[in-house]
């Protein structure tokens, strides 16, 4: 998969030091051909799904299906949006935040993403 883990976001440079690759490296840094169009509808459709299996509140299967749509269309910002969302829903706000930027780096005019991000950072700076 072109996707790293997002469990293990930390990667070590040629010096040894860690670094985390923000999406905008990601977004310039990895290819991303075009994807041919039966695998732009096979991401269209398990992003429908998953957001189906979301609103039945079941997050981890949701989760797999966006994932699944982006290793089929890397650039599918729906996917990497709502990918952002099961995760806030999941209480994983630190990977919510990576995918709402990964997402507006590739679709700057999504809104909704700006928003999402927004309230993640009222509500964390709270807690500082």
């Amino acid at each position: 998969s072109a996707w790293p883990s997002l469990d293990s976001p930390r990667h070590q440079g040629r010096g040894g030091e860690t670094f985390t690759p923000s999406p905008v490296f990601l977004c310039r840094a990895l290819p991303f051909p075009s994807p041919p169009p039966w695998q732009v509808n096979l991401a269209i459709a398990l992003t429908d799904l998953g957001t189906k299996v979301k609103v039945e509140g079941r997050l981890d299967t949701a989760i797999e299906l966006y994932e699944r749509a982006l290793s089929y269309h890397p650039k599918y910002t729906d996917a990497m949006y709502n990918l952002g969302v099961a995760f806030c829903e999941a209480g994983k706000a630190d990977k919510a935040v990576f995918m709402y930027q990964l997402a507006l780096n590739f679709n700057p005019m999504c809104a909704e993403a700006y928003n999402n991000l927004g309230v993640i950072y009222k509500v964390t700076a709270a807690w500082w």
